[in-house]
């Protein structure tokens, strides 16, 4: 039988934070889902500026409130999320990080084409999406994070 090291089995491991506060639009046709998500998001402590449910609603919450990430999904009411997150870098040089339900190599390949921040898979953990965040902000200008209090 092995020697146990104890140590182990009495660390205390202490809940994962950021070293930056986002602000972040959700962009998700389901205005519940993207509820929770804001949710998630604001105890993490990061600042859910707004949400949005098409590419127009995105487009003009931008221009407003000027997010540091959009957290993107595929599907959008007026279409194509991947199609919004093109247009979003493209106008407005803000980049998105995905949550996709579909996996298939097209998808992918259209998100990827977009230069994506990242992507999560659904259905995700706070945890995965956390640490979506953690890489997403080491690809953000440094201008666009601020401590976390």
């Amino acid at each position: 039988m092995g020697i146990v090291d104890s140590s182990l089995a009495t660390r205390v491991v202490k809940p994962h934070r950021t070293t930056a506060a986002i602000r972040i639009l959700i962009a998700n046709s389901d205005a519940a889902v993207a509820q929770a998500i804001a949710e998630t998001l604001r105890s993490m402590g990061h600042d859910v500026c707004d949400i949005a449910g098409t590419t127009a609603e995105a487009l003009a919450i931008t221009a407003r409130s000027r997010p540091d990430l959009v957290l993107m999904a595929v599907r959008l009411n007026d279409g194509d999320g991947i199609e919004a997150a093109r247009r979003l870098n493209a106008e407005r040089g803000l980049r998105s990080l995905f949550l996709a339900a579909a996996t298939d190599h097209q998808t992918m390949s259209r998100i990827t084409a977009s230069y994506p921040l990242g992507i999560v898979r659904t259905p995700y953990s706070a945890q995965q999406l956390r640490t979506a965040l953690d890489l997403a902000m080491i690809r953000l200008p440094a201008r666009a994070v601020a401590p976390l209090q």
